[in-house]
């Protein structure tokens, strides 16, 4: 369970925070407007950064830095140019350090990095594209998602990250807000701040010993406790938390405030999604489970193996996929009964093959159909005597069950009947006559 003395021994390790509660906002993603007096000295209508980007108004603000809408002089492509206003030592790392990142990853679902540089204030700058839509926390609290929707938004989202696995850099901070549908689109989505990504080979962090990076109910327990190590599935563990919330409506871990949360991310586990919504492919509940696993090894290794996960258990016609498993065995039954009929009809129609000879001679007379006769026939002379190693080696008459007097009640003699291919031969019947 986390006690406050915990959070107060992770404050006394950061010098940006002030209070238990101003850190836990923080990691919730709470944080309150900068003042008029930080952002009157940022930007400018009209100001040109590095002789390239135009500022043209404040789209947004927070806590620690502002975001303004731009172009760019040559091409007039809009610009989203990111400032630090008013924040300490360790903000302006997290920004140098998004900064930094960005420039290394070139993805269509990572938001494009186009410069950086410092203002004539002296301030750091970042220009991105401009991204019209909305986050994926708008979008919740909005309207839910499709199932359909979920896969895809987890699925693009794991295409970004692979790229940045694959250069061992995680993200450390994947949640809604963080993921952008550009034109409100699914399959637009493009991952945003890498503000507290982990860098391979770092000597020094963002962060001092015992502060804690990312969000509460995202991140994940081993990201919690604190230690540096933590690798690519720490955002495989957020990335679950995300495609929960997408799938049931509501957030993997809940408590009545911060403290709450991060006790329950800890220590308690969420319910399969199929509990939420009993509809849903029990193998989707599989992966989600996996996902938020409390043991990094039980996890997905990285997005690229989340990315295989969905191929492999997705890739099958929605037509079977979908289809209860009652239905499949009432389906084959069913087929199988047609097949048994069909083969019983054809083992009564006359043979196409060579002439049989010896013991088949008669059997394969006595499965082709006689022409009814219009006057009673002499008495067919008895046929050769049937050996075979199921009877007696006495040998016994046959006879045809064509035959028009009426077999004596004592007598007892072997049919045997041949089947057409792709059946075996010398399949042998006994029938008492």
């Amino acid at each position: 369970m986390i006690r406050p003395g915990d959070s107060a021994q992770w404050l006394e390790d950061d010098a940006d925070a002030s209070s238990a509660d101003s850190l836990l906002e923080e990691a919730a993603g709470v944080s309150e407007p900068a003042s008029a007096t930080a952002l009157s000295f940022a930007l400018l209508p009209g100001e040109i950064l590095d002789e390239r980007f135009v500022v043209e108004r404040l789209a947004s603000a927070g806590g620690m830095g502002a975001i303004y809408r731009g172009f760019e002089r040559g091409s007039r492509e809009p610009v989203a140019i990111k400032v630090v206003v008013g924040a300490g030592v360790g903000a302006i790392r997290r920004f140098a350090r998004e900064a930094a990142v960005l420039s290394e990853l070139s993805h269509p679902a990572i938001v494009r990095y186009l410069g950086q540089g410092t203002t004539a204030q002296g301030t750091l700058f970042l220009a991105m594209e401009w991204l019209e839509g909305e986050d994926l926390a708008a979008r919740l609290r909005r309207t839910p998602l499709s199932v359909a929707d979920s896969l895809t938004v987890v699925r693009r989202a794991c295409e970004g990250l692979a790229v940045a696995h694959a250069r061992s850099i995680v993200h450390r901070d994947i949640k809604p807000s963080n993921l952008f549908l550009v034109e409100r689109q699914a399959a637009a989505l493009k991952v945003l701040d890498f503000g507290v990504a982990r860098q391979p080979d770092t000597s020094r962090t963002v962060t001092r010993s015992g502060a804690v990076l990312g969000t509460v109910g995202y991140m994940s327990p081993e990201q919690a406790i604190g230690p540096r190590d933590v690798d690519a599935r720490a955002d495989v563990f957020a990335l679950g938390c995300v495609l929960f919330e997408c799938l049931t409506g509501r957030a993997a871990f809940t408590g009545e405030n911060a403290v709450a949360v991060l006790a329950n991310l800890l220590h308690a586990s969420p319910p399969r999604i199929t509990e939420l919504r009993p509809e849903l492919d029990e193998r989707l509940a599989t992966l989600v489970a996996s996902m938020l696993a409390k043991n990094p090894s039980a996890r997905p290794a990285d997005a690229a193996a989340i990315l295989r996960a969905l191929d492999d258990d997705w890739r099958a016609p929605v037509a079977t996929r979908h289809m209860p498993r009652r239905s499949l065995i009432v389906g084959g039954l069913a087929a199988a009964s047609v097949v048994f009929v069909l083969g019983s009809r054809r083992t009564d129609a006359p043979a196409q093959s060579q002439p049989p000879s010896g013991r088949d001679t008669q059997s394969q007379a006595d499965s082709l159909p006689l022409p009814r006769p219009t006057a009673a026939p002499p008495e067919p002379e008895p046929p050769a005597a049937v050996s075979s190693p199921n009877v007696n080696p006495a040998p016994a008459r046959v006879k045809s069950a064509h035959s028009l007097p009426p077999p004596r009640p004592s007598a007892s003699t072997v049919r045997q009947h041949r089947v057409s291919a792709p059946r075996p031969r010398g399949l042998i019947e006994e029938v008492p006559f």
